[in-house]
């Protein structure tokens, strides 16, 4: 929450930034209508036009996205990244990299393989079945 107040933009809109937008924003481009249908994939419920304008105003205003003419047809706008979008998605990786590592190496979890020596419960379990026989 912290770095959506350095962004100045309202929690929500940061979270969709950073766990959605910024991952599938190429230098391509977007349109917003994918962009509305990202947003209703994230958050499971549809946007609004006036509600989409605010959302994109807001990341234009914090530096993070551009809008300009599509090339392909001028009568639509199109969201590109600021810096090329690589460098937000490769931030984002890294990111979960660094949690997944920290994650799996915690020092509660072992770093060999389990034992493959029969414990005394499974020993005395084959004799046991061997008296069913």
């Amino acid at each position: 929450m912290g770095e959506a107040n350095e962004h100045d933009i309202p929690p929500h809109i940061y979270n969709f930034w950073i766990e959605r937008l910024s991952i599938i924003l190429t230098p391509q481009g977007l349109t917003r209508k994918e962009v509305s249908n990202s947003y209703k994939g994230f958050y499971k419920t549809r946007i609004g036009a006036k509600a989409l304008k605010r959302l994109i105003d807001a990341l234009c205003e914090a530096g993070l996205v551009y809008e300009d003419k599509d090339p392909n047809d001028k009568r639509f706008l199109m969201i590109y990244p600021l810096g090329g979008g690589d460098n937000n998605s490769k931030q984002v990786e890294d990111d979960l990299a660094e949690d997944l590592t920290d994650f799996m190496y915690t020092p509660d979890t072992p770093h060999e393989p389990p034992s493959t020596e029969i414990s005394e419960a499974e020993t005395e379990f084959k004799e046991d079945s061997s008296l069913l026989e």
